[in-house]
């Protein structure tokens, strides 16, 4: 198993996130993609990479809500400095909360993008309230790859992104009662673009909804994906970890 987000650069792991890697490789799970929220997570992201180089892999960027803190100069620097880093993200829009804010975040969002064309890096998609700006964004960067992550919308959005050629990330939303529409999506989604995440420390699946995330629950977002899709879990397990190698050019066997 892949968990292709988790959030172990957050502040709420600093001083429990070791122990969390013990057993969750203990659970089967083979790495993890620790996505940042900024410059200073970003930087922690690379650093637990170089403490466990075959197990976390670091994405290095600016998420949507700290638009306004960007710096390019500094993530540019990461992004150069160290080849062990495998997206730029988490990036993207997020109109829910700043509407004031239009702008600046799409301005900081196309500055990213061109990053990752410059460092020839997928990039990992935060979207909220706001896809069909991103989608018009996107069709400047046709050679991007990428992963629309925590998917939140339903098939007409599923369809547009899958026509860009990026992946789809479903997390425990998909076991939430009022989710259907995500479901829905994930019928349509081909075996090659899906991938599974936590999003830790955030939305944890039913039955553990409204406690911490911890990648140790990814295995319910497998079991849901295996009911939608009809396939065996094992299966899941292994298209997922499939695909998510492939994008962020993970490649360890796993054995």
């Amino acid at each position: 198993m892949i968990d292709s987000h988790c959030h172990l650069n957050d502040p709420v792991f600093a001083h429990g996130y070791e122990n969390i890697l013990k057993k969750a490789k203990e659970s089967g799970i083979g790495a993890i993609v620790v996505p940042s929220e900024n410059i200073g997570t970003s930087k922690r992201a690379v650093e637990m990479s170089l403490r466990y180089p075959e197990y976390i892999y670091p994405a290095c960027g600016v998420h949507p809500h700290n638009a306004e803190d960007f710096n390019k100069e500094k993530i540019a620097s990461l992004l150069e400095s160290y080849k062990n880093v495998v997206a730029v993200g988490e990036i993207g829009l997020d109109f829910h909360y700043g509407k004031d804010k239009k702008e600046v975040q799409i301005n900081v969002f196309v500055e990213q993008l061109k990053l990752a064309t410059q460092y020839k890096l997928p990039v990992i998609l935060h979207t909220r309230d706001a896809y069909e700006y991103m989608f018009e964004i996107l069709k400047d960067f046709p050679d991007l790859q990428g992963v629309f992550h925590c998917f939140t919308a339903g098939p007409r959005e599923a369809e547009k992104a899958l026509s860009f050629d990026f992946y789809i990330s479903y997390s425990g939303i998909i076991t939430f009662k009022n989710a259907d529409n995500v479901r829905n999506a994930l019928k349509i989604t081909p075996l090659n673009r899906m991938l599974v995440e936590t999003d830790s420390p955030y939305l944890a699946p039913a039955p553990y909804r409204g406690k911490q995330n911890t990648p140790l629950y990814l295995p319910y977002v497998l079991k849901k994906v295996s009911e939608v899709k009809q396939i065996s879990p094992e299966e899941a397990d292994r298209i997922t970890t499939q695909n998510a190698r492939k994008l962020f050019g993970i490649n360890q066997s796993f054995t």
